[in-house]
């Protein structure tokens, strides 16, 4: 059975089976980015771009992420999400599916905001990455892919049927 339920940033369809309400995708514009700015910065390292060889194109300029707090630019959205949602939202806990740099961004953050933080990971994680995750103090589940990738079709309908052939095979 499904409820609407308050998520703290739009009201959201409760899907049983993850026992979470999925955030809606987000339009992004000018204002978006600059009331985000502050708040990555409480978190994310300024890192380098360094020029790379030039091309028959051009310059190629690496922005230089892997330097960032755990290694990846996933600590600047993640961080932003969850601080966006309110007190209360936060006080019931969030959940996502990842099996990489995503989920421990995710469950770094919760834990500095003191949320309480669910990453379910495929069963063919990198098992160093989900050590990572735990590490954090984000419970972590596992699923099989072929699961996780039905689940999030019965949802959206948006799930690739392409890929989704080629996890279920």
């Amino acid at each position: 059975m499904q409820t609407n339920v308050d998520s703290g940033l739009t009201d959201c369809t409760y899907i049983p089976e993850l026992r979470c309400c999925p955030m809606e995708p987000l339009a992004v514009g000018l204002d978006n980015i600059r009331t985000a700015v502050p708040v990555v910065r409480e978190v994310a390292l300024p890192t380098p771009s360094i020029r790379y060889l030039g091309t028959d194109e051009g310059d190629l300029w690496l922005k230089e992420e892997n330097l960032q707090r755990l290694g990846s630019f996933k600590i600047r959205g993640v961080w932003n999400g969850l601080r966006r949602m309110t007190p209360e939202a936060r006080s019931r806990s969030v959940v996502t599916f990842s099996s990489g740099n995503f989920g421990l961004a995710f469950a770094w953050a919760a834990t500095r905001l003191g949320v309480t933080s669910r990453v379910i990971v495929s069963e063919a994680a990198n098992p160093a990455t989900v050590a990572r995750i735990r590490a954090e103090r984000a419970t972590v589940e596992t699923m099989r892919a072929a699961d996780i990738f039905r689940i999030l079709e019965d949802e959206s309908g948006n799930v690739d049927s392409a890929l989704l052939s080629e996890v279920l095979a």
